[in-house]
């Protein structure tokens, strides 16, 4: 059970060391101590309750949970000597991956997953402009110009279809039709002209 502890304490991000008996008591003794230091605080590895205390084995059924909820659903039971096994067992298949690189890699991943949640909003909303954008320059309009030429004396009425874009520039369009915009005024409507 203690070797169990020992994986479990290095899993749970413990400095796992031995005291050799002669450090500690002098050369009266040859008993060696291991200790898991978590934060600095030292357990004798002898005292480490995982295989019989809920608080000692929960929070390493949780830092499981992080790497994978489904995994915790199926180590977690009624029993603490089957969630004990399981957990060492679920330890020591994973224990060749490094856990601390699984959860950054994680929050990469859920990182990449908000980017390209919001790259697809704004593409969504670029595409919809754009679409709108499009929609609108191939709108056409049927329209009448009406133009008082002053040096000709008289009025003529054109009936345009045009897309709404070539409407910027009516001056343009009055020289295109023989006008000159100098000796002119004009009006553009999408009114029908009732001529008496």
């Amino acid at each position: 059970m203690e070797e169990n502890n020992i994986l479990i304490a290095e899993f749970m991000d413990a400095e796992v060391e031995i005291w050799k008996a002669h450090e500690r008591l002098g050369d009266d003794t040859s008993e060696d101590a291991w200790y898991a230091y978590f934060d600095g605080n030292g357990v004798a590895v002898e005292e480490l309750a995982y295989g019989t205390s809920w608080d000692w084995l929960m929070p390493v059924v949780e830092k499981i949970e992080q790497v994978n909820e489904l995994i915790s659903g199926h180590i977690l039971s009624t029993d603490i000597d089957k969630t004990y096994k399981e957990v060492v067992r679920f330890i020591k298949q994973t224990k060749t991956i490094d856990m601390k690189k699984i959860l950054e890699l994680q929050e990469q991943i859920k990182n990449l997953e908000n980017a390209l949640l919001q790259l697809s909003k704004e593409v969504t909303a670029n595409k919809e402009f754009i679409q709108r954008q499009t929609n609108l320059s191939k709108k056409t309009v049927d329209m009448k110009l009406i133009v008082l030429d002053f040096r000709k004396s008289i009025t003529y009425i054109y009936s345009l279809k045009k897309d709404i874009k070539e409407w910027e520039d009516e001056e343009s369009i009055l020289i295109d039709l023989g006008h000159q915009p100098t000796n002119c005024q004009w009006m553009l409507t999408k009114n029908e002209v009732i001529i008496k």
